[in-house]
């Protein structure tokens, strides 16, 4: 299993493509790992707290961990990636 799929299918973790109707819905404006602002057609995830984030911002966290930790590890990041 990949990365990837792992992220996909987190209990708890949506994603979705933005779109316009979604916009006055947004709690946050910005994506905490990159700073810039979400966008129409962007690729968000949201995360069992709520947080929303870029897609391609939360990946290279997951791939990152899933490279250099073990699947212990990379189960405590799934689990506190927004501590």
């Amino acid at each position: 299993r990949t990365v990837e799929s792992t992220l996909m299918r987190l209990p708890g973790f949506e994603h979705a493509l933005l779109k316009q109707e979604d916009l006055p819905d947004l709690v946050e404006a910005q994506c905490p790992i990159c700073m810039v602002d979400f966008e129409v057609g962007a690729i968000l995830s949201r995360t069992p707290c709520q947080h929303i984030y870029h897609y391609n911002c939360l990946m290279p966290a997951f791939i990152d961990c899933s490279r250099s930790s073990s699947s212990s590890q990379l189960s405590h990041l799934e689990k506190s990636v927004c501590r």
